[in-house]
């Protein structure tokens, strides 16, 4: 990514550090397994850095640790559990969970404020949800509605 590639983001969201975990280049399946984070610096709406850190631990803790260290306001993630959103919750991050797709196009995504937000309650009830980018409409897996309703917030 350059940053001329920040020119198609609208100003939505202004001055952030988001972070997701990654894996080639797709949001990685589970927070505590991933082998890289991408950390993206937000400065008035548009992508003014990203870098990319290799994880040299696993596990939630060290997770929160290293989100901690680097300032992360936003997290998007695939899925993680209660003690890793507890603890993201603590720190206030905003949290994004249960997503699936390319990391860059989750960040225009959330940028413009077209991103889904699963709710709390069906990580912390035990629901799987997946959203994926590449698809139109709701993609998710939590079996928590039937037809065209979604658990996604928008």
């Amino acid at each position: 990514m350059t940053i001329a590639d920040t020119e198609r983001t609208p100003e939505r969201r202004k001055n952030m550090i988001i972070a997701i975990p990654e894996e080639e280049g797709e949001i990685a399946e589970h927070l505590g397994k991933a082998k890289t984070i991408h950390f993206f610096e937000i400065e008035d709406g548009k992508i003014l850095k990203d870098e990319i850190v290799p994880c040299t631990g696993q596990g939630h803790e060290y997770m929160l640790a290293l989100l901690s260290e680097k300032k992360a306001g936003v997290l998007i993630c695939g899925n993680l559990g209660k003690p890793a959103i507890d603890g993201l919750l603590e720190r206030k991050v905003d949290l994004y969970p249960a997503l699936m797709g390319d990391v860059n196009e989750a960040v225009y995504e959330y940028l413009d404020g077209s991103l889904p937000k699963v709710p709390l309650e069906h990580l912390l009830g035990g629901h799987c949800c997946h959203h994926h980018h590449e698809e139109e409409g709701c993609h998710c897996h939590c079996g928590c509605h039937e037809g065209d309703d979604c658990c996604h917030e928008d």
